[in-house]
């Protein structure tokens, strides 16, 4: 089985609380890094209350996320190839690329790679999260 991108897209604008009939769950083929990106696989995602104003198309501080476009999150992700230099495969990065299984970011969405010597603490803090 050929492994593929699953992504969550918006699908329409909530009117009150968002329904499943607002998102819409698609598979693509995996992307491949071009020049000044990397491929990441998505390892956890931040699920966070400022994503409902994302839905909107109100004014508002942030750009609300377009219909059709991958729903907005941050996520801690590993390199699976890379063609930026300071990125190697295996590196752990935290970024903003929304909800989906793999993407291709260039440099500006990972802001920094998480050191080997922290990882542990970073599995210690995402398993300890009340539920």
């Amino acid at each position: 089985m050929t492994e593929s991108n699953e992504r969550i897209v918006l699908a329409s604008r909530p009117v009150g609380e968002p329904t499943l009939d607002n998102f819409r769950s698609e598979k693509l083929a995996i992307p491949d890094a071009g020049p000044n990106e990397m491929l990441l696989r998505t390892l956890w995602l931040s699920l966070d209350p400022y994503m409902r104003g994302r839905m909107s198309d109100a004014p508002s501080y942030a750009k609300p996320v377009g219909i059709g476009d991958v729903m907005e999150g941050g996520t801690v992700s590993e390199v699976i190839a890379s063609n930026i230099p300071h990125f190697a495969k295996g590196d752990i990065v935290v970024g903003r690329t929304g909800w989906q299984t793999h993407a291709c970011p260039m440099v500006p969405a990972c802001k920094r790679s998480i050191q080997r010597e922290h990882r542990f603490r970073l599995h210690w803090a995402f398993s300890e999260c009340p539920e």
